[in-house]
């Protein structure tokens, strides 16, 4: 979590960044937000370990930034490039690809630069 990015620091990135202090517009205390962030954290995890992944999901797909992406899966040593299509109701990524369908529950996904997904 990105609070402060010192200007010295963020000449070596080499994508897009954002740190909290620009988006709040302002100085923020990192003690003060990791106590927020970890008390919603705690309130979160109190609903799924009571209901599962279901009251998430309706606002998981609202949010989702890599649906109809070209991605890249890498698991298990295998990579995987397709077109993210969202998650299902149990929370696994789908990825359709050159051979169907994939539901994935694990691995590194990035989003690929060109849009040449297969599938």
């Amino acid at each position: 979590l990105n609070i402060h990015m010192p200007s010295v620091s963020s000449t070596a990135i080499d994508q897009p960044w954002v740190d909290l202090a620009t988006v709040l517009g302002g100085g923020i205390s990192r003690n003060k937000a990791c106590a927020r962030l970890l008390d919603h954290l705690v309130d979160v995890l109190r609903i799924f370990q009571a209901h599962g992944f279901a009251p998430f999901v309706a606002r998981w797909r609202g949010l989702d930034a890599l649906s109809g992406k070209a991605v890249t899966l890498d698991s298990g040593g295998r990579s995987l490039r397709g077109v993210a299509l969202g998650i299902d109701d149990q929370g696994a990524l789908l990825i359709r690809h050159a051979g169907g369908m994939r539901r994935c529950m694990a691995g590194e996904v990035s989003i690929r630069k060109d849009d040449d997904a297969a599938g």
